[in-house]
């Protein structure tokens, strides 16, 4: 959920062209400081988690009641279950190793 949280976060931001020096002015920190946040190099308390979807204009309902589409991160996700199952797929014995024991 955190990463997912992250990826919302940093897509909203792209998409209404702001940058992390503008949002972490917004919420009166430094931008490194936000950076480090969104990045998840840092714990991001409710309190602050609130402020910076007010920010962005999200309400956070949406978000934790997975109502918040964010087609960006569902691309993203859909490309990392894709790749699992082909891991997944390669790992599994073919027919052929099967039949010859």
């Amino acid at each position: 959920m955190k990463n997912k949280l992250l990826k919302i976060i940093k897509n909203s931001r792209k998409s209404q062209g702001l940058s992390q020096k503008e949002i972490a002015e917004k919420l009166g920190i430094s931008a490194p400081a936000y950076s480090n946040l969104e990045s998840g190099k840092f714990e991001v308390t409710l309190k602050r988690l609130d402020e910076i979807l007010a920010v962005l204009g999200i309400e956070d309902e949406e978000v934790m009641q997975g109502n918040y589409t964010d087609t960006e991160a569902l691309r993203e996700i859909l490309a990392l279950e894709t790749e699992l199952h082909q891991r997944l797929v390669d790992l599994l014995p073919s027919n052929e190793d099967t039949e010859n024991q």
